[in-house]
């Protein structure tokens, strides 16, 4: 059964170990993970408004005025946006383990498919005004190694125990409108604190299509953002 140690992580001790499994382990110092996943999403800020006026005050459907192609006229008061998706993900990771199976660092990489098909799911999905601007098509790379630190050679905590996180990831969007940013991509550094249950830190810097609803047909040509990010994930530890 799983049990909590000392360290509060979870794990389970077998009763007994195959003596090749454990050989393989000790001469390569980690093991490997893959992790294929797939997701059905939604994302949205459904507001009520035309979305091709800029005075942001016309309410009635009926009334909208038609998109003549005019990015400058989007309704950026209501930011009407709307989108359901498809997301197709694989991620391998490399574990080092120290010398009590903790896992010391990772490296990892992941590919990203994800599909934003018009009317996916109804009047939710992307919609005949949206689907030929935002890119329904796209394709990411992600590459990522972090380190656990601030653990003394008996695998106790030395009151800095946390993880230091690199992580850079690309986007490649098809189908976007003239003048809308076709890639996404950040660059981050984060610093989490398992006696803060993995509170901590990060710095990024991104550049590309922006995230935020309709906004998306704007673009960041760079900025630095700072915050706090929560991990609720504790460092692994090897069972067999």
């Amino acid at each position: 059964m799983p049990r909590i140690d000392y360290q509060g992580f979870f794990y389970k001790r077998p009763a007994q170990r195959p003596p090749w499994v454990r050989s393989l382990a000790d001469a390569a110092g980690g093991f490997w993970l893959i992790s294929p996943s797939f997701a059905v999403g939604h994302h949205s800020n459904g507001q009520e408004y035309c979305r091709f006026d800029p005075t942001g005050k016309t309410k009635d459907p009926s009334e909208c005025p038609p998109w003549d192609g005019d990015l400058g006229k989007l309704n950026f008061r209501s930011g009407d946006f709307s989108t359901n998706y498809l997301i197709e993900r694989v991620h391998v990771a490399w574990i080092d383990l120290d010398a009590y199976d903790f896992e010391v660092r990772r490296y990892a990489a992941g590919v990203i498919f994800e599909q934003n098909p018009k009317h996916l799911f109804g009047g939710s999905g992307l919609n005949d005004q949206e689907y030929p601007l935002y890119g329904p098509w796209r394709v990411g790379l992600q590459l990522e190694a972090s380190w656990n630190t601030g653990w003394d050679d008996k695998g106790k905590d030395s009151g800095t125990a946390g993880q230091w996180g690199v992580l850079i990831e690309g986007h490649k969007f098809f189908g976007v409108g003239e003048g809308i940013a076709s890639y996404r991509a950040l660059a981050e550094v984060r610093r989490t604190f398992d006696r803060l249950f993995g509170f901590g830190l990060f710095a990024r810097f991104y550049s590309g299509q922006d995230y935020l609803n309709v906004l998306f047909v704007r673009t960041i040509p760079w900025t630095i953002q700072l915050g706090f990010v929560f991990d609720s994930n504790q460092r692994l530890r090897q069972a067999f």
